[in-house]
């Protein structure tokens, strides 16, 4: 069972119930690990790296996380974010030797004042799933966008050589 504290950063298991694995302090924004001993130290490594990450958001509209972690055999990258007023949840692709997953981090923290508003624990499978579908799709057309403007300067290029080459009488 996972007890729901203030600052305190989780990941959503596929059923739902959150896994506490890890705290950040709002007044001096230290993280902290808290998974268990038996978690492997690349993925207590991975945790302390996205806990880094996720201190430093920067809020709406902010959501450029400095690129891939690489701790070992892992590389973690935060490709989205759901933002809630008492909840903010991480959304990592993850990928190692054991294969590749995805993972939400849900960071428990009250964004503004007031008692109402979705939690930690009124969180969506449904809507993770959705957003993670949404952040990926995002990521591959960029990609897909980055390669096509490569491919299009190399051909252009060499149009312009072949035309440059063969212009005129």
């Amino acid at each position: 069972m996972c007890i729901m504290t203030i600052n305190a950063v989780s990941i959503v298991r596929k059923n739902g119930t959150l896994m506490n694995v890890g705290t950040i302090n709002s007044n001096t924004r230290a993280t902290s690990v808290t998974l268990d001993n038996r978690a492997p130290s690349s993925v207590r490594s991975v945790t302390a790296a996205i806990l880094n990450r996720i201190v430093s958001d920067g809020g709406w509209g902010k959501d450029g996380f400095g690129g891939e972690i690489n701790v070992e055999n892992i590389k973690a990258s935060i490709i989205g974010v759901m933002r809630y007023r008492r909840c903010t949840v991480f959304l990592v692709s993850q990928n190692s030797s054991r294969g590749q997953r995805y993972m939400a981090y849900a960071y428990h923290k009250i964004k503004h004042g007031g008692s109402f508003g979705t939690g930690c624990t009124h969180l969506s499978y449904g809507d993770i799933v959705s957003a993670f579908v949404e952040a990926l799709g995002r990521t591959e057309r960029a990609r897909a966008q980055a390669e096509f403007e490569q491919r299009w300067t190399a051909y252009s290029t060499s149009l312009y050589a072949n035309v440059n080459a063969k212009f005129g009488i």
